[in-house]
């Protein structure tokens, strides 16, 4: 099967996976103020283009797309009106189910959760938010 990413990427939703660390902004939450805990070699946020191959990304979305019916729309708000998704939350104790044979559903999330884990949080909350194609920007 040729062709590129962005091909693939005007047909299926697009895939919003995001992982949250906790304890970073735990106090924000937890005490209503923004305590700094993070130095400049452990920033809050990191970016890396094209963090997946054509062939890791196409995994990503085939196994999103196998949820799909699964997946309750989420009523998040008017610009999300469309959107569908899911919150994992687990431990580090917990995190080998992700690739459990019995409870395996979410595999296909494994590649993703393992290139952005930091080795020192023991705690994971999971968001995946489904994004269908639109036309207008403004209404998705």
């Amino acid at each position: 099967m040729g062709g590129s990413s962005a091909g693939l990427s005007n047909k299926l939703p697009l895939l919003f996976v995001a992982l949250y660390f906790g304890g970073r902004q735990a106090s924000r939450y937890l005490l209503n103020r923004h305590v700094n805990a993070c130095s400049a070699s452990q920033p809050l946020l990191t970016t890396r283009r094209q963090a997946f191959s054509p062939e890791e990304l196409r995994a990503l979305q085939a196994g999103v797309q196998e949820l799909l019916p699964d997946v309750k729309t989420q009523p998040l708000g008017k610009g999300f009106k469309n959107t569908r998704g899911l919150v994992l939350k687990f431990s580090a104790d917990g995190a080998h189910r992700l690739s459990d044979e019995d409870d395996g559903a979410y595999a296909f999330l494994v590649p993703f959760f393992e290139s952005v884990r930091d080795p020192e949080a023991n705690a994971f909350v999971l968001n995946v938010l489904i994004i269908p194609p639109s036309e207008n920007v403004a209404d998705p």
